[in-house]
């Protein structure tokens, strides 16, 4: 108790500024096409358990995530300072990611904003969704 009165007297009497809004970033859906075009998640060609997404720096595996049947994302993308790169495992291709991001650093507001997502396979962004088409 004691060490939270000292802290909190700290706080005070240094000028610890409050943090009034944080953003988090952009949610970085990836919709996995054929060259139809056809969501090769809905349709059953790809099954989710076997996609991976490999973090090429720290070489460790990342979290990916199902969202509404028919698209990935990969769990903490747009959360760093600078660009994260990204090796996609597929039983039908791998592909290369990268994103880039940078930290919101205003005095009332904190977070991060995705500025770029590169992809070495055709794509496209639509109502923020991307959409890659595989190459099978």
């Amino acid at each position: 108790m004691k060490k939270l009165l000292l802290l909190l007297l700290l706080c005070i009497l240094c000028g610890c500024e409050s943090i009034e809004c944080f953003t988090p970033p952009q949610t970085l859906l990836l919709e996995l096409n054929n060259a139809e075009g056809e969501n090769l998640i809905s349709n059953k060609k790809l099954k989710f358990p076997e996609i991976k997404a490999v973090d090429k720096s720290a070489r460790n595996a990342e979290r990916l995530s199902l969202r509404n049947e028919r698209y990935i994302s990969i769990e903490g993308a747009g959360w760093s300072d600078g660009t994260k790169h990204y090796i996609i495992y597929t039983p039908l291709d791998t592909f290369n990611l990268s994103v880039s991001s940078h930290k919101i650093d205003s005095k009332n507001c904190g977070g991060y904003v995705m500025d770029e997502v590169e992809i070495n396979r055709e794509s496209k962004e639509e109502n923020g969704i991307i959409k890659v088409i595989l190459k099978l």
